[in-house]
């Protein structure tokens, strides 16, 4: 069961792990629906430092998350690989 990492509490003082549960699920149900929405490659990128700047101030690990993600890595690439290929304007960039 340790190996499994998503989930798992880890113990911190940031603001984050301060803020209220249902603000942080809400915020999450916020970025979920947005990831699977965005029509445009710009703010894909956007949204991927808004993550990883999340990650920042929180205290937690990019290799940790990467480690939690292992287990679900094709389920991400291929959402990813259909999200590339559905993006209207990022046929923009190859035409270019």
């Amino acid at each position: 069961m340790k190996s499994i990492i998503i989930g798992q509490y880890l113990p911190g003082t940031s603001f984050l792990y301060r803020m209220d549960p249902r603000s942080k699920l809400y915020i999450l149900f916020i970025l979920m629906v947005t990831a699977f929405t965005i029509q445009e490659f710009p703010v894909m990128v956007g949204l991927l430092v808004v993550v990883l700047l999340s990650l920042q101030i929180g205290g937690i690990s990019i290799k940790r998350v990467i480690r939690g993600l292992k287990p679900v890595l094709v389920l991400l690439m291929f959402t990813f690989s259909f999200q590339i290929m559905f993006i209207k304007t990022f046929d923009q960039f190859y035409n270019h």
